[in-house]
């Protein structure tokens, strides 16, 4: 029998620089916001999918437990981490925590595994089946927009979602060959056209087409060819700019050696010297082949 597949990590990276965030909440609220942040990730990587919802007065309480805080603080360093991005403020709205940039960082692992990142619409898609409403086992989010009337059903509103149908990922997807973790690379997309990270669609996808002619001539050529990233790993190494320079070269030696066999070795030369090749390096290439 298949062992499960699992939706949790035994561990994330630590990087020991940190950005923006982490000096605004260390300096609003000194060294329990740093411990805060980091424990908050742990819980992210040992609980399923990823995400946490603070509407479970169980899973509340043993978040403030585990960082040793008052509701109040956490509320309010939870409000600072939506407010520069650092969890999703759409879904903090409904006290539900998510990262996008966590998630992001674990793409390598799930990739290993063989199986889809969890997204946010998979998250939402989970709480959504959860019934929601204001009674005595439900924590209340002082910082939330959500207008709640007590002892009714308060159901949750979708997260506004980015249409991308008009901004060139549906042209990214179509042409990517990795048809996994959709809701994680529109995400991705979404995040780099926001910073004016992403070049033309054109650039894009004709990189995509290089990188699979270059993959296509390694296979033909009997040499490895490396897997296809996750697409929002892709994204986020700017995939588009991969030199893929040895396929232009390799394609134009082939058709130095092409003229050679078929015209002679006088029209050889003339080809290279009229495509600026070097004859030497086209007869070393003969050989290494």
């Amino acid at each position: 029998m298949a062992r499960p597949k699992k939706a949790v990590v035994d561990y994330f990276p630590h990087y020991v620089t940190h950005g923006k965030t982490m000096f605004t909440i260390e300096g609003k609220f000194g060294n329990d916001g740093y411990a805060f942040w980091f424990k908050l990730l742990e819980m992210l990587g040992a609980t399923e999918n990823h995400f946490i919802d603070c509407n479970d007065f169980t899973t509340w309480e043993f978040m403030l437990a585990k960082t040793r805080l008052s509701g109040d603080n956490v509320d309010n360093i939870l409000a600072v981490l939506a407010k520069c991005g650092s969890i999703d403020a759409d879904l903090w709205e409904h006290r539900i925590i998510w990262s996008d940039h966590f998630v992001e960082n674990l793409s390598t692992v799930y990739l290993r595994r063989r199986v889809s990142v969890p997204t946010k619409e998979d998250v939402w898609g989970l709480c959504m089946q959860k019934p929601r409403s204001s009674g005595d086992n439900v924590v209340k989010n002082p910082q939330s927009k959500v207008k709640e009337s007590k002892g009714k059903e308060s159901p949750l509103k979708p997260p506004h979602k980015t249409p991308h149908a008009t901004n060139g990922f549906d042209a990214f997807w179509s042409a990517y060959p990795v048809k996994k973790g959709k809701g994680q690379a529109i995400t991705t997309w979404e995040k780099l056209k926001k910073l004016n990270r992403l070049p033309d669609i054109g650039i894009i996808t004709a990189a995509i087409e290089a990188q699979k002619k270059e993959r296509s001539m390694m296979s033909g050529d009997g040499r490895f060819v490396p897997e296809w990233k996750h697409p929002s790993t892709w994204l986020n190494a700017m995939g588009w700019e991969d030199d893929t320079s040895a396929v232009s070269r390799d394609e134009k030696f082939r058709e130095a050696v092409r003229v050679l066999r078929s015209d002679g070795s006088e029209c050889f030369y003339r080809h290279c010297e009229s495509n600026g090749l070097d004859a030497g390096e086209v007869n070393a290439w003969i050989s290494r082949s």
